[in-house]
């Protein structure tokens, strides 16, 4: 079994240089708007190559994607993964972010991708130089024009104006500037250090002005600098990708088709890796010896999500009682069970031991991440995240609820959080705090992590690698992702530090004070990470 970290999609890691090159010629580009498609009532799945033709050597990657469809094409409309790893083969960036085999360094720097290279003239001004004869896709209404300044500017500032929670990301932008048809300026108002790891995250996609807001949403809309261009879409069931033969990154990319599948029904996902439908899926570790029956030579990669399915977290709203006392949020944590949980949830067998410490060393964010502090390097400040009965019901007696007390334990439905719902419920009775459970539609779940609910919210945790993400949306009064309405001064001034501290180790010092200060205040309850697996044909 292959062991490895995965931090971004494994999608992307495939495209970006682990896949087989095609064995047959270029295909003849097409510049075709795509026309409407025929709905289907069910996903229909592309059929396989010839039995001639080994598995990866004609040049198309069949990839299983969400089990719901693509929410819409506009990439400044949601943060759903659901979307954006499709996007992903469309659009560039003017940074990318370096991959890692290991913990995740976010003070390495990022790597150019639309930009040839940048320079600091001030402390408040960067200037970006882009790299020249980077053509759109072949599409009305830009049909493969050159990507110029204005494009940069343009899609930063419409990122930066919009209601996504990550427009936080760009708080310090004055203004952005595009003086020549090469050159971008960004001017802030204070120092940044996290800029430019924000310019080459998920969001900062760069977008043709010519498109307009409602073509955008839709499939004929979707035009970028990107590897592939959209080719064929139905809804619900398909999404397929050409490759660009103009892309800018001389041969890549490797694969000239990618055909993102749409596949709710776990045993169709089974039988579609087995024969050659589908070239990479996620597996529960149950069934891998049953798919390498049928499919001995299948890889497989097991890793810690860092975000989705496999990470998940309990916000408490701290702004109103019985929350708002941080000796009631230090009760809930110190009744969570981690040898417990581990066994219900995390089973042993073929997780190593830096897999193994991730899962055990959640609090307050994972150590996987690279600057993320063990239990044991956070000292005293980590005793709240370590299972004690005794002193969580002396807490709760303190605030003034020696009886106990009883709250909403808010979790969303369709997910199969269930049994996770009723073992947590089972931990807070254990020290008093009776938890009624709600299951939220996904409506209502989406409004509950915008801070819409009552009690504790059981969550799935957005990407977030940047340590200034991880605080600073999550924590602050004015971060775009605080569901547990975290009201803290004394917090809200540390992380306006933090982010304007350009020497790395003054910022890791910084941090590291901010992790033990969020471990006593306990706004959240993040939960070890599953590992999770992904197969795909060799």
């Amino acid at each position: 079994m292959k062991r490895r970290f995965l931090f971004l999609a494994l999608a992307i890691l495939l495209i970006s240089g682990s896949c087989v090159s095609p064995s047959k010629p270029e295909p003849t580009p097409t510049s075709t708007p795509i026309s409407a498609p025929t709905p289907t009532l069910a996903p229909t799945l592309i059929p396989s190559p010839s039995p001639t033709v080994a598995r990866g050597q004609d040049g198309v990657l069949r990839l299983l994607g969400e089990d719901e469809d693509i929410e819409t094409w506009d990439p400044h409309r949601t943060e759903s993964s659901t979307t954006h790893r499709p996007l992903s083969f469309i659009y560039s960036k003017l940074f990318r972010l370096p991959e890692s085999d290991g913990p995740v360094p976010y003070d390495r720097p990022p790597l150019p991708d639309l930009v040839e290279r940048w320079e600091m003239t001030s402390p408040t001004t960067y200037v970006f130089h882009l790299r020249r004869g980077v053509r759109f896709h072949d599409k009305p209404p830009v049909s493969g024009r050159e990507l110029v300044a204005e494009d940069v500017r343009y899609s930063l500032d419409r990122f930066r104006n919009s209601s996504l929670p990550s427009r936080a990301w760009w708080r310090a932008v004055d203004s952005i500037e595009a003086p020549d048809p090469y050159t971008v300026r960004i001017n802030l108002s204070e120092p940044f250090a996290p800029l430019l790891f924000y310019l080459g995250g998920h969001f900062s996609w760069v977008l043709a002005r010519e498109v307009d807001d409602a073509a955008r949403s839709t499939p004929a809309g979707a035009i970028g600098t990107g590897p592939w261009f959209l080719k064929d879409y139905v809804p619900g069931a398909r999404a397929v990708f050409q490759r660009n033969p103009a892309y800018f990154v001389p041969g890549l990319p490797y694969v000239e088709e990618i055909q993102w599948q749409m596949v709710k029904d776990t045993l169709t996902r089974r039988a579609a890796l087995v024969s050659g439908l589908l070239d990479v899926m996620p597996v529960d570790k149950g069934l891998l010896a049953e798919l390498k029956q049928g499919a001995p030579d299948l890889q497989v990669y097991e890793y810690i999500p860092l975000w989705g399915p496999g990470a998940q977290a309990l916000a408490m709203r701290s702004d109103v009682p019985p929350f708002a006392d941080v000796k009631v949020r230090r009760a809930v944590s110190l009744s969570f069970h981690r040898p417990a949980w581990r066994d219900t949830f995390l089973p042993g067998g073929g997780v190593d031991n830096a897999l193994r410490q991730a899962q055990d060393n959640a609090a307050p964010v994972p150590a996987v991440l690279g600057w993320g502090l063990t239990l044991e390097q956070l000292g005293v400040a980590g005793r709240y995240s370590r299972f004690d009965v005794a002193q969580a019901q002396q807490f709760l007696a303190e605030a003034g609820y020696p009886k106990g007390l009883a709250i909403y334990l808010n979790f969303p439905q369709d997910r199969g959080y269930e049994r996770k719902v009723e073992v947590l419920a089972d931990f807070l009775l254990a020290v008093g705090i009776t938890a009624e459970l709600r299951s939220l539609s996904e409506g209502d779940y989406l409004k509950a992590v915008r801070g819409d609910y009552e009690g504790i919210l059981f969550y799935s945790l957005p990407s977030l690698l940047e340590p200034d993400e991880w605080f600073f949306l999550q924590h602050s009064v004015a971060g775009g992702r605080n569901v547990s309405h975290a009201r803290d001064p004394s917090l809200d001034e540390m992380l306006k530090r933090q982010a304007g501290l350009m020497d790395k180790k003054q910022r890791s010092e910084a941090l590291e004070a901010i992790q033990k200060y969020v471990a006593e205040q306990v706004y959240y309850l993040y939960l070890p990470s599953a590992p999770q697996l992904e197969v795909s044909s060799p």
